[in-house]
């Protein structure tokens, strides 16, 4: 191994001046590079644009917006769930529905409402539904199942 790093070595030494050269055309090279190297991130990297699948997914997105933003709150001292900061949020929502182009906006303060309205349903997840354990239970081998029963039994 040593010997192969010698004669590398060597190499280098004698020819320099090419070897410098070499290696700044490629930094070049690569760096003109980089700059068009694009991030993609959509549906068009997993399917045809012409697709069936591809079509649907444009057409819901002009009608129903394409890109989600979210705001995260944090406290800096204590806990940021209080009135005043709800206050704001509420505040913030509304003024970003009057924003062209927002399609809608929710928060935090519309799903606690919801909840204690007992209103729509559709934001809860249903997993303490008897009638999911049972149909989630049917599906489990017999160790899934003794698993899942130690769990729950812990909780």
């Amino acid at each position: 191994m040593a010997k192969i790093f010698n004669v590398i070595g060597q190499f280098i030494h004698q020819h320099a001046v090419a070897v410098i050269t070499v290696v700044l055309a490629l930094t070049v090279a690569v760096g003109v590079g980089i700059t068009k190297i694009q991030m993609t991130m959509g549906n068009d990297m997993f399917v045809s644009t012409k697709s069936k699948l591809y079509q649907d997914t444009q057409t819901y997105s002009n009608h129903f917006g394409g890109d989600s933003f979210v705001v995260l709150i944090k406290a800096n001292n204590g806990t940021a769930v209080n009135t005043k900061t709800f206050q704001a949020v509420t505040k913030f929502e509304k003024n970003a529905k009057q924003i062209t182009n927002v399609k809608g906006a929710t928060s935090i303060v519309d799903v606690i409402n919801q909840e204690m309205a007992g209103g729509d349903t559709s934001m809860r997840s249903g997993a303490n539904s008897p009638e999911l354990q049972k149909r989630l239970m049917a599906e489990l081998s017999a160790s899934d199942k003794k698993s899942c029963r130690l769990i729950y039994r812990r909780y």
